[in-house]
């Protein structure tokens, strides 16, 4: 049989630690993640030592907001696990569409 399917729940704590890893918005631990997305340290401490203590739709959102997380990737793995700033993202929508003009013009 396959490995375990990894759950939302699961995801949600792989962000937690790669924020901590990271430092986002001068995270460093779980304390400081959980205050930045309005959490107390029980509830960190429950859904770490919990498998059957799942995170809320409440949780979910607020980590998505704060940090800018997919909410694709906690609730179904799909990536990039970040977003980005919305500068980042017209950045990018800008060189796609630099992109297809010079396509067009080199197929010409």
């Amino acid at each position: 049989m396959g490995a375990p399917k990894e759950t939302v729940r699961d995801r949600w704590l792989k962000v937690m630690a790669l924020a901590i890893k990271e430092n986002w918005n001068g995270v460093r631990n779980d304390l400081t993640f959980g205050k930045e997305i309005g959490m107390v340290p029980q509830q960190i401490s429950h859904i770490k030592s919990n498998e059957k203590r799942n995170v809320t739709v409440g949780q979910i959102e607020a980590l998505c907001k704060k940090f800018g997380v997919n909410a694709n990737y906690i609730i179904m793995g799909m990536l990039p696990i970040r977003l980005g700033s919305q500068k980042d993202i017209q950045s990018k929508l800008k060189a796609i569409e630099q992109a297809k003009v010079i396509l067009k013009k080199a197929s010409v």
